[in-house]
C-alpha cells in the first residue's frame, strides 16, 4: 500500500480530523496502528506486499501526516484504552467491517492491545511489532509519566499518552477471549546501539535490552500467542525486516479467517531473518480466564 495508491478518507471523531488511508476491497481487514509520533507512513513499504485479498487500513493520529489537532478538550493525558476507542470509533464511521486482524507497533502495540482486551468480538487477530514495554518509561529517572504523541511533528497537537495509567491498565486485565496472536520482537541485544542511553538512566543498556525482551514474552505469554524473534532488526522490525513481518501477519490471517491455530513454518521464518522462540505452553484458542 503507498499512500499515492491508498485511497484517503478523512473522518471527525470527537471533534478532530482524522485522515485514514484504506487499500483493496478484500475481505479480510488488516488495521495497521503505529508507534509514537508515528503516521501511515510508516507502513508503506510492509503492506505493499501484501496479498490482494486484504482491505488495508492505516490512519493518522492527531497531530500526526495528514490529521488535525487534537480537540483542545481531549489534551488532558489518556490512557491506551483511550487510542483504543478512537480508533474503534474510526472504522465504525469508515464503514469497515470486524472482524479485523491488528497488527501495532510500539505504543500501538499497547493500543491494539488494549482494543483487543475491550472489544474481543471485534478482533480475528493480533500482530504485536516489538510493542512497547508498559512500565520502561516510569523505571527511568526522571519516569517519564506522560509523553506527547505529536512532539516530532506538531508539538502540542496530539494526544498526551499516559504511560502510568496505560501501565495500570494492562497490569489489572486479562484476555477473556484470545485470537491467533504473534509477538514480533526487535533482536537481542539491539538495546547495545542505543544512541542516548543517558535517556535511560539509572537502567544500562543489558538491563533494558532484558527487560524488552521480557516485555515480548510478557505480550506471547499473556495472549497465548507465539513469539518471533528477528534475527537483525532494530525497533522498526516492520521497515527492518518486512519479509518477515508479511510472512506473520499472512499466517496470522489464515488462521482468524479459518479457525485454525497459528501456525508459523519455523524454517521459513529463519529464511526471512527471524527464529520462533518458546514460551509458556499455550491454552487452546479463544479460551477464557487466564
Amino acid at each position: 500500500m503507498t499512500m499515492s495508491a491508498a485511497e484517503l478518507r478523512e473522518v471527525q471523531i470527537q471533534g478532530s480530523n482524522l485522515a485514514a488511508y484504506e487499500f483493496g476491497r478484500g475481505s479480510v481487514p488488516v488495521i495497521f496502528v503505529s508507534g509514537l509520533g508515528d503516521g501511515a507512513e510508516s507502513w508503506q513499504e510492509l503492506s505493499a506486499g501484501l496479498t490482494e485479498r486484504l482491505t488495508l487500513v492505516s490512519y493518522d493520529r492527531a497531530g500526526i501526516g495528514n490529521s488535525g489537532q487534537l480537540n483542545s478538550a481531549l489534551r488532558a493525558p489518556r490512557p491506551a484504552s483511550w487510542a483504543a476507542s478512537q480508533l474503534r470509533e474510526m472504522l465504525a464511521e469508515l464503514g469497515v467491517k470486524p472482524p479485523f486482524v491488528l497488527v501495532g507497533h510500539s505504543l500501538g502495540g499497547q493500543i491494539a492491545d488494549a482494543f483487543a482486551i475491550r472489544w474481543p468480538t471485534l478482533v480475528a487477530g493480533l500482530v504485536l511489532v516489538d510493542a512497547v514495554d508498559p512500565t520502561l518509561n516510569l523505571q527511568v529517572m526522571p519516569p517519564r509519566q506522560f509523553l506527547d504523541d505529536a512532539i516530532s511533528t506538531r508539538a502540542g497537537q496530539g494526544w498526551v499518552w499516559d504511560v502510568a495509567a496505560s501501565a495500570d491498565e494492562y497490569a489489572m486485565s486479562v484476555p477473556e477471549v484470545r485470537p491467533p496472536t504473534a509477538v514480533v520482537s526487535s533482536a537481542i541485544w539491539r538495546w547495545f546501539e542505543a544512541k542516548q542511553p543517558d535517556l535511560y538512566r539509572p537502567l544500562s543498556l543489558p538491563e533494558i535490552d532484558q527487560h524488552w525482551q521480557m516485555a515480548q514474552l510478557n505480550y506471547a505469554q499473556r495472549w497465548h500467542g507465539k513469539l518471533v524473534v528477528a534475527h537483525t532488526a532494530g525497533h522498526r522490525v516492520h521497515q527492518d525486516a518486512p519479509e518477515l513481518v508479511r510472512e506473520i501477519i499472512a499466517a496470522t490471517v489464515t488462521a482468524g479467517t479459518t479457525g485454525a491455530a497459528l501456525a508459523l513454518d519455523g524454517q521459513r521464518i529463519l529464511r526471512l531473518g527471524g527464529s520462533v522462540r518458546p514460551t509458556s505452553p499455550s491454552g487452546p484458542r479463544q479460551s477464557s480466564g487466564s
